[in-house]
């Protein structure tokens, strides 16, 4: 018979095995804190196997039925997306052999590439939609969205000839969302090495084609396209996208993304649920008006007597009441009610939510903040206890995450709807592209693809918390050169060189009616003063 042996909480590591102080308290397998800790060390898939539908649902729901989830939704789409993104074609001259070729040629090629763009992206027949329905900003609303709640976007490029014709679309490609739940396995088989959760993988684990339902598999309807799947490749034979499938991914083999809400889902679940019990408590205390205390009870005759409510007829079964006249009536018309022996009337006396209900609301409004990668006041909308140096460090840290939002959105979402239609551009003669000299005068758009792609994306400014101190020092930036007109305009969300033409329209024009206007410094009394800077009283130095 083997010798008795004392286990761990895990009840198979022998005691003895075992440290009384683990070097890392992250992995105290005695402590009662920890002993009781022990998740599963899963793979990013793995994590979300059978959990995904779920997740997703009550994301969704939240997002419906939430305030605080739907304004958090919006502030970044705000923020992320605005009202426009502008492209700014930047190619790489160097690696395409061009670093020689005269700026004002190279300024001439990149307005002509973003007109044509804007033009195609932003046309009111909305051709740039498979479905019709959104321009280029709406897309890519669609795909930040999905993103948000779904974790990841997907969707198709396809290529519709039939639409090209006057007065309809000019180019053949078109965009189609697609809802993420849509890819899963073929008859939705179990995964396994060469296909997961509805993409099929190569040999490095690297996705070569992906599986889409036909219709979404919970329509109101069930069509028989909701058991039919369709097989995409990710790209041609020319790296042309035909699927564009966007996720944070966080580790090896992830194949699905993960929604950032998901950190913070139970925290919202349970503001919702404190909101909506404390206004239930307080509704119900305002609707009891009073209540009858009595050591001996009440019949029926009593509660007529006080209230004039006669009790149920016991052959009908039916109430009646009627409000007989007052007992004793005050010059005034106030009722005065006789009460039993023995008992008392007490009216109820309304109260505002308890103290505690501000703290708990806020507490977890910082902590959802937190989650989502943004401030507390931007979440609540609460700028009471803010000033000036607190807000634009708040606002700062926010955009940081914006920012990196918006590149993921770039590179998943911008970047390959503008290669596709570059492509098409190419191809139909809208975009010609200068000969590249180091390449024997060969000008193949597939030959230094990435180099003629390259390009960066005007969104939604950052906003001001103070104009004149922030414009100040985008002046000082500017003189002592670590600031351009382009760095600036594109963080308020333009495009320095419109708004330099404007500029100098508008300066033609007050030259041609003979105003003069002051500078701004003059007029309004500015100085460059730091935030820091104490003023020095008058007569002292």
């Amino acid at each position: 018979m083997p010798d008795a042996v004392l286990v761990a909480a895990d009840g198979v590591t022998p005691l003895r095995d075992l440290r009384a102080d683990a070097p890392f308290r992250a992995g105290d397998r005695l402590s009662q804190e920890m002993a009781s800790y022990a998740p599963a060390l899963l793979s990013h898939d793995a994590a979300m196997w059978g959990l995904r539908d779920d997740i997703v649902a009550r994301q969704r729901d939240m997002g419906r039925n939430n305030g605080w989830a739907a304004g958090a939704r919006q502030s970044q789409i705000d923020n992320i997306i605005g009202a426009n993104w502008m492209l700014a074609c930047e190619p790489n001259w160097q690696a395409l052999g061009l670093g020689d070729m005269p700026d004002d040629d190279k300024d001439a090629f990149g307005e002509a590439v973003e007109e044509a763009f804007d033009e195609w992206a932003n046309d009111p027949g909305c051709w740039i939609d498979a479905g019709r329905r959104v321009t280029f900003i709406g897309l890519l609303r669609q795909a930040f969205t999905a993103w948000w709640d779904d974790g990841e976007h997907l969707s198709v490029a396809h290529w519709l000839e039939e639409r090209i014709g006057p007065g309809r679309a000019h180019m053949a490609t078109a965009i189609q969302e697609i809802s993420p739940s849509r890819l899963s396995n073929p008859n939705e088989a179990m995964d396994s090495a060469e296909m997961r959760n509805g993409i099929e993988l190569g040999p490095h684990g690297e996705p070569l084609a992906y599986w889409i339902r036909k219709s979404h598999p919970f329509d109101p309807f069930l069509f028989a396209s909701t058991f039919e799947w369709e097989r995409l490749p990710r790209e041609d034979d020319f790296g042309r996208p035909i699927v564009m499938h966007g996720f944070v991914s966080d580790g090896d083999g992830m194949t699905r993304g993960v929604s950032p809400m998901t950190s913070v889902l139970e925290a919202f679940r349970l503001n919702d649920v404190k909101e909506r019990a404390t206004l239930k408590a307080d509704l119900l205390n305002t609707l009891l008006a009073a209540t009858i205390e009595t050591q001996s009870g009440l019949d029926g005759e009593a509660l007529e007597t006080i209230f004039g409510v006669q009790t149920p007829n016991p052959q009908t079964g039916l109430k009646q009441f009627a409000i007989p006249g007052p007992q004793m009536q005050l010059a005034d018309r106030t009722r005065l009610i006789r009460m039993p022996v023995g008992t008392s009337l007490k009216f109820s006396n309304p109260t505002q939510p308890g103290a505690g209900y501000e703290p708990f609301i806020n507490a977890t409004l910082r902590r959802i903040a937190a989650g989502l990668g943004m401030s507390f006041e931007e979440l609540s909308r609460d700028f009471s206890k803010t000033n000036y140096s607190s807000a634009r460090a708040s606002m700062l840290g926010a955009w940081k995450a914006i920012t990196g939002r918006s590149a993921f959105l770039e590179r998943t979402k911008a970047n390959p709807i503008y290669a596709l239609w570059f492509e098409e551009a190419v191809d139909r003669g809208i975009v010609e592209l200068p000969s590249m000299r180091r390449n024997g005068g060969a000008d193949s758009f597939y030959a230094k693809r990435s180099a003629w792609l390259r390009c960066a994306w005007i969104g939604p400014g950052r906003g001001h918390v103070d104009p004149v101190k922030e414009r100040q020092a985008y002046q000082i930036g500017r003189e002592t050169g670590t600031d351009s007109l382009q760095s600036a305009n594109a963080e308020q969300g333009r495009d320095w060189r419109k708004t330099a033409r404007q500029i100098a329209r508008e300066s033609r024009f007050l030259k041609r009616l003979g105003v003069t206007l002051s500078p701004a410094s003059a007029t309004m009394g500015v100085q460059g003063r730091s935030d820091h800077e104490e003023t020095v009283p008058e007569g002292q130095s």
